[in-house]
């Protein structure tokens, strides 16, 4: 049976953090979702964003992009639903 997946791409922005803090809780959410059951989770490199974008470190500044296969799904976003909010 073929496994189904989707590629999730999670932008979190919060005015009231600078840029380095915002960095911080971008990698900490990174690190807690490929704790999950997800097939890959990185940051967006500066090269894969549109012009105009914000980046920090050679990544788009708050942003992340995780593959996920259908079966957890709902599962990833819910976790990231919970933690955002």
């Amino acid at each position: 049976m073929t496994k189904l997946f989707a590629k999730l791409t999670i932008a979190l922005s919060n005015p009231s953090l600078d840029a380095e803090e915002q960095e911080r809780e971008t990698r900490n959410l990174l690190r807690e979702i490929r704790d999950l059951d997800v097939e890959s989770a990185e940051l967006v490199a500066v090269a894969q964003t549109p012009p105009g974008s914000k980046a920090f470190g050679g990544f788009l500044l708050g942003v992340l992009q995780a593959e996920v296969s259908i079966a957890n799904f709902k599962k990833v976003l819910r976790f990231v639903g919970d933690r955002t909010y």
